[in-house]
């Protein structure tokens, strides 16, 4: 599948499903977060150019596009060198051969979770079965402008 193609069956992918979750929403009588179609393109598109990157191996790029968050003040800042060492150690146990999203979830403006299937071996010759793992963004909407944090096991909800 083409990278346009690609981002096209997953913006289709996060329409229907940011649709199906206000709908949810709605009709459980909570408040529902209004996540735009642009907002949706944005939110995607900055976590497909990370894993685009980590992909072509080109970490620098990629590491330069991510953030922390910290809740105590809604800040968000570059990450620092030791999760930036750990990411290109994952990348290296875990290459990106190819991904496609499994879930997106759009809470607020604080939690816009995206869980990407990554796919980093060839296929099993016993049972043709393709070794994955995950790799989840929240993307933080701070002022209009978009942060990408990376999400690891313990901070997954």
């Amino acid at each position: 599948m083409k990278p346009n193609s690609k981002l096209l069956a997953l913006l289709a992918f996060i329409i229907l499903l940011a649709g199906a979750c206000s709908h949810k929403a709605q009709t459980e009588g909570e408040e529902s977060y209004g996540v735009s179609d642009n907002d949706s393109l944005s939110i995607l598109s900055n976590t497909e150019e990370i894993m685009e990157s980590f992909q072509e191996e080109r970490f620098d790029e990629a590491l330069s596009k991510l953030y922390v968050f910290d809740s105590s003040d809604t800040t968000v800042s570059p990450i620092p060198d030791e999760i930036a060492a750990q990411l290109r150690n994952r990348s290296r146990i875990f290459p990106v051969k190819d991904f496609k999203v499994k879930e997106a979830v759009f809470k607020e403006p604080l939690y816009n979770v995206i869980v990407y299937d990554v796919i980093f071996g060839e296929p099993s010759p016993d049972n043709c079965e393709v070794p994955t793992t995950k790799m989840a963004f929240n993307v933080i909407n701070i002022n209009g402008n978009f942060y990408v944090t990376i999400m690891d096991q313990p901070t997954l909800k």
